[in-house]
C-alpha cells in the first residue's frame, strides 16, 4: 500500500506530465521530465533513444530476472 505522501507526489507528477504539450512526434519535453524523475529516483542508467523512448535501468545484482 502506498502512503499518502507518495500518493500525492505521484498525482502531482502526473499533473505535471499532462500539463506539458506532447503532440505526436513532439513528446520531447515530457520525455525529459520522465528521465529527470527517473534520475532523481536513482536509476542506474537513464537514456532517451532516437525514437524518444525513455529507457531506465536499475541494477540489483548480477543474477536475477529482467523485468520489462
Amino acid at each position: 500500500m502506498m502512503d499518502e505522501k507518495r500518493k500525492n507526489e505521484l498525482i502531482e507528477f502526473c499533473k505535471e506530465m499532462v500539463s506539458r504539450q506532447s503532440l505526436s512526434g513532439e513528446e520531447g519535453e515530457v520525455a525529459h521530465l520522465v528521465a529527470e524523475a527517473m534520475r532523481s529516483l536513482k536509476y542506474d542508467q537513464v537514456e532517451i533513444d532516437h525514437y524518444g523512448n525513455v529507457i531506465g535501468r536499475m541494477v540489483f545484482g548480477e543474477d536475477g530476472p529482467t523485468i520489462l
